[in-house]
């Protein structure tokens, strides 16, 4: 059963990260169409990306094991964790096709993606804080 504070700062850490990416697409939008043309035009850096990715995805899983009989909260961190394995190995066998398919996603609703993204964000911080020591 993973540690329920390991994943009240896995949560925290998400949300921070994905409010924070919100915040800076509100302030300068457009920045994450460009970050994706940038993918596009740099096998580089789309390994680069895959391999950040991956790597973040394999060091939480390892730390933070799936187990379907746990809080909810520590399952949904598990499955993030996957989910950003598969997308590493993704960025390394398709780069162009994962950079088309953001492009295509942001393009059809990049407002709604802020949103979105903001949303979660909140939800995981206040979902991280009853785990947390403070």
């Amino acid at each position: 059963m993973p540690d329920l504070e390991l994943t009240g700062w896995l949560l925290l850490a998400f949300g921070l990260y994905s409010l924070a990416a919100s915040l800076g697409e509100l302030r300068n939008p457009g920045q994450w169409k460009a970050m994706v043309e940038g993918l596009n035009d740099s096998y580089a850096l789309s390994f680069l990306a895959g391999l950040v990715v991956f790597s973040l995805g394999f060091a939480i899983a390892l730390a933070h094991p799936l187990d379907l009989s746990a809080d909810p909260r520590a399952v949904i961190v598990s499955f993030i964790a996957y989910g950003m394995i598969i997308e590493g190995i993704t960025f390394f066998a398709f780069p162009r096709s994962m950079s088309a398919f953001a492009t295509r996603l942001l393009s059809a609703a990049s407002p709604l993606w802020v949103i979105i993204s903001a949303l979660l964000g909140l939800i995981a911080i206040v979902a991280a804080f009853p785990l947390l020591p403070f």
